[in-house]
C-alpha cells in the first residue's frame, strides 16, 4: 500500500481478524524490505513495509484501540499517526483481507472468481474482454520438462546472436522490407489473410506459454490461461502474477520478458526465411510475422506505460513493485498540495519526481491510445453508417473511464484537520486559475489542419497512351525534352507485319489476274464480266492495306506537345490491378522493359512542363467544407520522411469523383468500396482539390503519393468536439 490514506470511519465489526488463506512473502527491493500479500480468491497483490506488515500481523481479533496501544508500545508514533492507523485498518478492510470482508465468497474457486471479475470488467470496457480460462498445470507438467534446454546459457546466447542476425538482415534490406509492407495487395486475398491470422495467433500462444513455462521453471505457478478480446482481436492471456512471490528479482524479470524474448526469436527466424524466399505465401507470411513479433511486440508488450510486460520489467528495475499505484498516489499527493497548500504527512521519498513523471506520461499515453482507438472506430462507423454500433462499444468504455477518474478525484477528499489547516485564499485562486485554463483550452481557437491523401501531376500535363498493341522496341528516357511530333517510342506488331505481307501478296495476285482477264476480254466475252468485280476486290484490298499501314504508323508514338517526358505508373500500381499480366516492371521508360508487349490503352508516359507541378488532393464530403481557395498545403511524400513541399489550393471540384487513383488505393491512403464492380470507387462522396506547388527545388515524381496537411483556419476544441459528435450521432436507421 505505502500510500497516504486519510482517516475514514472504520466499518463496525466485532473483531479485526486477518484471513488465514492469504499468502505472504518477504521481498528485498534494494535497501527496502517489503512484504507481498496475495489474495488467492481475488488474485490481487498487496505490498506492505516491515512495520505495516507488523501491524497487519497483529490483527488477531482485538479492537483497533488495543492494536494501536500495542503498536505504540513497540514502535511509538513515528510511522503511523492515530488517524493514519485508523485509515490503514479501514483500507485493509476495504481490500478484503479481513474475515467477513471479502467481496467474493470464499467457497468460490479462485480461477472462477478472477474470470468472472475479468468478464464483468470487460462488460465495462468492450475493448478488452477477458473470458473464463482453465488451470494449465497438466499442460505445463507436460511442456516444462521438454523445454529446460532453452534455459541453458549456451542456448540463450545463441538465441541472442540469432536475433541480432535477423535484425541485421532487415536493416540491410530495409528499403525492400518497407516497400513490400506497402504492397499489401500481394497478401490481401482471403486465403492468404487466413493463413497469416492463424500464424499470428500461434505466435501469441507461444508468447503466453513462454511466460507460463518460465514461471514454472523458476518455481512459480500459472493459475489460469484463457481467451481474451483486445480491441475485438482474439488473443491469449496467461496469469503468472504468482511470479511476484519469487524473491529473486532477476527471475521475476525473466518471467516478464519471456514472452517478448520468444517472439523476437520467432521474428528473427521469420526474417531469415523472408530474405531467402521469393514472392509467395511463405514469403508474405514471414513478412507479417516479422512485423507482428518485433515491432508490435516492442511497441505494445514492451511499452512500460501500460500494464503489460514492459511495465513489470520497469517495476522490478526501479524496485517499485506497485509502480502504477505508487506513481498515482504521488501525483495525487502533489496535486492536493498545489490545490490546498497542505504539505502531506507522507512527503514521499527521493523517487517522487520519477513517480510523478511516470504517472503523467502513463496518463497521457493511455488517453492518446484510447482516443486513437475510439476515433478509428467512429470514423469507420461513419463510413459504413454504423454509428449506433460504435456508440454501443464506446459508451461502456467512457463510463468506465469516468468512474475511474471519479475515484481518483475521490482521493483528494480532505480530513477534518486538513480542512482546518487549508489555506482558503490559495484554494480559491488555484480553482479560479484551473477554471480559466480549462475555458481557454476549450474556447480559444487553435490552428486546425486536415490531413488528405495526394497524388502528384505535371503542370498542364498530357498523358500519352498506346494506340496500337505491339512490342516495345525503343523509348525515350525520362527527363528527355521533346517537341511536338518528335518520336517518343517505337513498337512492332509481328501479326500486323504478317497481315500486311499477306495483303500485299493478295493484291499482287489479284492485279495479275486482272491483267490476264483484261487481255482475254476480246476473245472471251465472260472474261469481260469479271473485270468490275476484280477491280472492286482490288480496291477493297488497297483500302485494307492503307488502314493497316495507318495502324502500323501508329506504332511510332510521337509527342503531342512540347515539354518533358515523365514516367507513368508501374504495373505493380496500375496495370496488374486490372487483372492482367503486364509483363513489365517499374517504368516503361526503363531499358529493361524493351521487348515487352503493350496492349492498346497502356499509359506510356506523360508530357508536361518541366518546371510546373500540381497535385490532386482528395477530401471526403465531411472535410470538403473546410477547404477554401488560397489555403496553404504542406506535402509529405510517401517513403521520403522529412521531404516536404508546400503549395496553395487553386481549384475545388464541385462534383464528387467516380474513381480514385489506384496508387492511393495501393498505398492504403484512401478507402474504396469493397467488391466494387469496376474501378476503385470511393467509399463515401469524395472531391478532388488541385494544389499549385510553390516550391519546385525538389520536383515530385509523376504520380508520387503521400499525405498533405491543409491549413484550414482556426477552431476551438469545443467546436471540434461538437463537430465530431454531430458526425457520430447522425444515426441513419432507414435503409
Amino acid at each position: 500500500m505505502n500510500q497516504v490514506a486519510f482517516p475514514q470511519p472504520l466499518a463496525s465489526t466485532p473483531r479485526l481478524v486477518l484471513r488465514n488463506d492469504l499468502i505472504h512473502r518477504r521481498l528485498q527491493m534494494g535497501d527496502r524490505t517489503l512484504w507481498v500479500t496475495k489474495d488467492p480468491i481475488a488474485g490481487d497483490f498487496f505490498y506492505f513495509s516491515e512495520r505495516e506488515y507488523t501491524l497487519l500481523s497483529a490483527l488477531d481479533g482485538r479492537s483497533p484501540d488495543a492494536i494501536a496501544a500495542d503498536y505504540r508500545r513497540h514502535h511509538g508514533n513515528d510511522v503511523l499517526s492515530p488517524d493514519g492507523l485508523v485509515s490503514f485498518l479501514a483500507e485493509v478492510q476495504r481490500s478484503g483481507l479481513l474475515r467477513g470482508a471479502t467481496t467474493t465468497p470464499e467457497s468460490e474457486p479462485p480461477a472462477a472468481a478472477r474470470s468472472q471479475g475479468g468478464f464483468r470488467g470487460g462488460l465495462m470496457s468492450p475493448l478488452a474482454i477477458r473470458l473464463p480460462g482453465f488451470n494449465p498445470d497438466r499442460l505445463l507438467d507436460f511442456i516444462e520438462p521438454k523445454t529446460r534446454w532453452i534455459f541453458a546459457p549456451l542456448t540463450l546466447s545463441l538465441a541472442v546472436v540469432w536475433m541480432l542476425l535477423g535484425a541485421a538482415i532487415v536493416g540491410l534490406r530495409a528499403e525492400t522490407f518497407f516497400l513490400e509492407l506497402r504492397q499489401s495487395q500481394a497478401w490481401a486475398p482471403a486465403g492468404m489473410m487466413g493463413v497469416v491470422i492463424v500464424v499470428i495467433a500461434l505466435t501469441k500462444i507461444v508468447h503466453e506459454l513462454a511466460h507460463a513455462v518460465t514461471c514454472r521453471r523458476y518455481g512459480g505457478s500459472c493459475t489460469e490461461i484463457g481467451l481474451m478480446f483486445l480491441v475485438m482481436i482474439p488473443c491469449l492471456y496467461c496469469d503468472v502474477s504468482n511470479a511476484w512471490l519469487q524473491p529473486r528479482r532477476s527471475r521475476r524479470i525473466a518471467v516478464s520478458a519471456a514472452g517478448m524474448f520468444a517472439e523476437l526469436w520467432i521474428a528473427a527466424t521469420a526474417a531469415v526465411l523472408w530474405s531467402i524466399t521469393i514472392d509467395g505465401p511463405l514469403h508474405w507470411t514471414c513478412l507479417s510475422i516479422v512485423v507482428v513479433c518485433s515491432v508490435s511486440t516492442l511497441l505494445f508488450n514492451g511499452n512500460p506505460l501500460m500494464r503489460y510486460d514492459g511495465y513489470y520489467i520497469l517495476s522490478d528495475l526501479l524496485r517499485i513493485p506497485n509502480l502504477a499505484s505508487e506513481s498515482s498516489a504521488a501525483m495525487m499527493r502533489r496535486t492536493k498540495q498545489l490545490l490546498t497548500g497542505i504539505v502531506p504527512a507522507d512527503r514521499g521519498k527521493g523517487s517522487e519526481p520519477l513517480l510523478i513523471g511516470y504517472a503523467i506520461a502513463s496518463l497521457v499515453y493511455r488517453l492518446v491510445v484510447i482516443g486513437a482507438i475510439l476515433f478509428a472506430i467512429h470514423k469507420l462507423a461513419i463510413a459504413y453508417h454504423l454509428q449506433i454500433l460504435a456508440w454501443m462499444v464506446t459508451a461502456p468504455m467512457l463510463f468506465g473511464l469516468l468512474r475511474g477518474s471519479w475515484r481518483q478525484v475521490g482521493t483528494l477528499r480532505l480530513s477534518n484537520w486538513e480542512r482546518r489547516a487549508m489555506r482558503r485564499g490559495r484554494v480559491a485562486i488555484v480553482n479560479l486559475l484551473v477554471i480559466l485554463l480549462l475555458a481557454a483550452g476549450l474556447l480559444i481557437p487553435w490552428p486546425q489542419r486536415i490531413v488528405l491523401p495526394f497524388i502528384a501531376k505535371v503542370g498542364d500535363q498530357q498523358d500519352v497512351y498506346i494506340a496500337q498493341p505491339g512490342s516495345l522496341m525503343s523509348v525515350a528516357a525520362e527527363g528527355t525534352r521533346v517537341k511536338r511530333g518528335d518520336a517518343i517510342a517505337s513498337l512492332r506488331n509481328h501479326e500486323l507485319d504478317l497481315e500486311l505481307e499477306s495483303l500485299a501478296a493478295e493484291e499482287t495476285t489479284l492485279e495479275q489476274r486482272l491483267d490476264r482477264v483484261a487481255s482475254l476480254r476480246s476473245e472471251d466475252p465472260t472474261a469481260a464480266a469479271q473485270i468490275p468485280a476484280l477491280r472492286e476486290w482490288i480496291a477493297a484490298i488497297k483500302e485494307k492495306i492503307a488502314l493497316r499501314k495507318r495502324e502500323q504508323a501508329a506504332l511510332q508514338v510521337v509527342a503531342p506537345r512540347d515539354g518533358m517526358v515523365f514516367a507513368a505508373a508501374s504495373p505493380g500500381e496500375s496495370a496488374t490491378a486490372a487483372g492482367g499480366d503486364a509483363g513489365w516492371t517499374g517504368s516503361l521508360l526503363d531499358d529493361r522493359n524493351l521487348g515487352c508487349f503493350l496492349t492498346r490503352g497502356t499509359h506510356l508516359c506523360s508530357i508536361g512542363s518541366p518546371d510546373e507541378r500540381t497535385v490532386a488532393l482528395f477530401a471526403s464530403h465531411r472535410e470538403i467544407g473546410f477547404i477554401r481557395l488560397g489555403q496553404t498545403v504542406e506535402l509529405h511524400r510517401l517513403g521520403a520522411p522529412g521531404a516536404r513541399v508546400s503549395g496553395i489550393v487553386t481549384r475545388i471540384d464541385a462534383q464528387p469523383v467516380s474513381q480514385l487513383p489506384h496508387e492511393l488505393v495501393v498505398n492504403q491512403l484512401v478507402s474504396v468500396e469493397p467488391n466494387a464492380g469496376s474501378g476503385d470507387q470511393p467509399m463515401e462522396p469524395t472531391y478532388q482539390i488541385e494544389v499549385a506547388l510553390s516550391d519546385v527545388d525538389q520536383p515530385l515524381r509523376l504520380r508520387a503519393t503521400g499525405s498533405a496537411r491543409v491549413h484550414v483556419g482556426y477552431q476551438s476544441l469545443l467546436q471540434r468536439l461538437s463537430r465530431f459528435l454531430a458526425d457520430s450521432l447522425r444515426f441513419e436507421l432507414n435503409p
